[in-house]
């Protein structure tokens, strides 16, 4: 069946997927898990990087990693800003 003319294809490689992910992860032990959830962190931070060179038309790393890094301070002043609001109001 081909997943993309088929939705029900999709879904049943979708949910084999998700069930072959949930097995792997319960085989693994509390530090394979963590470990595994830093690779994910590294990946993330790797992908925010080249999007901002990317962006931004920036060819040196460091500069790319500073707009990163204002990236993510911005996030984390409006996160703050969010949990203020919604716990004062």
């Amino acid at each position: 069946m081909d997943i993309e003319t088929n939705p029900e294809a999709l879904k049943a490689l979708q949910e084999d997927l998700y069930r072959e992910r949930i097995l792997r992860s319960r085989a693994m032990t509390p530090g394979q898990r963590l470990m595994a959830a830093f690779e994910c962190s590294n990946l993330g931070l790797q992908l925010a990087h080249g999007v901002a060179m990317k962006q931004k038309k920036l060819s040196d790393d460091a500069l790319g990693w500073e707009e990163v890094a204002r990236r993510f301070e911005r996030h984390r002043r409006l996160e703050a800003h969010l949990a203020t609001e919604l716990i004062s109001n």
